[in-house]
């Protein structure tokens, strides 16, 4: 929903700022690791008190530990970025449940989003339906299946079951009576002749009122099924 958008940017953005925050301080300790401190090496003379004549020469000993310090640090640099990536799907993967959690727990329907019942419109309809067979009976064909149609639609309407915002008036009519179990066929069959009717250039005929007036019957005779009786 729209009017849900900023509380899921506000929360997406508290979730990404954390897992940045996590993922800077990790990287940051592994890639800073401690300093290593070799033991003396046996081969070489640390006594206190001995003096030894000063050399200009690197010992073969101390380039050796060199080249070995050296290659020990290849493959604790290799670890760490590792160590680093891995971490960085790991809270990617939670910050993306986070994300589905909270658009769920937003979406979720709340106390005031659910549908109102209300009482079967069924004795507005009926009233409605005979309305429609009344006004079928008289004028041209074509204009007595509209108007008959119409009846139909104004019941619905006074049936005081909200319709949708995307409703048109005939959307609503048809969703409200096969709601309650009407003959589909004869709903929809009843439709069809009304469009034709009115938008249609075929003609109509006595034979398409006399078609309308049976799915009346049908549709009535499936609401008056409807009524409690006492």
């Amino acid at each position: 929903m729209p009017r849900d958008l900023p509380r899921l940017h506000g929360r997406g953005a508290v979730l990404g700022a954390g897992l940045a925050l996590a993922v800077i301080t990790i990287a940051a300790v592994v890639v800073q690791s401690p300093p290593m401190i070799h033991a003396p090496s046996k081969d070489r003379d640390f006594a206190l008190f001995h003096y030894a004549q000063p050399s200009y020469s690197i010992p073969a000993a101390t380039i050796s530990e060199r080249r070995h310090h050296g290659n020990e640090l290849v493959p604790q640099a290799l670890s760490g970025v590792v160590i680093v990536f891995a971490l960085i799907l790991l809270f990617g993967a939670i910050f993306g449940l986070g994300w589905l959690f909270l658009a769920w727990w937003d979406r979720r329907p709340r106390r005031s989003d659910r549908p109102v019942r209300v009482a079967e419109p069924v004795p507005e309809l009926l009233a409605g339906v005979d309305e429609a067979q009344r006004r079928l009976l008289g004028g041209q064909p074509a204009n007595a299946i509209v108007a008959c149609w119409m009846a139909v639609e104004e019941a619905a309407a006074r049936s005081g079951v909200p319709p949708l915002a995307s409703d048109t008036s005939a959307e609503f009519t048809l969703r409200l009576l096969d709601s309650l179990d009407v003959d589909s066929e004869a709903l929809q069959q009843l439709s069809l002749l009304y469009r034709r009717a009115r938008f249609g250039s075929d003609p109509i005929n006595e034979d398409q009122r006399e078609l309308a007036a049976s799915y009346l019957r049908r549709i009535r005779d499936d609401l008056d099924a409807r009524v409690p009786t006492a």
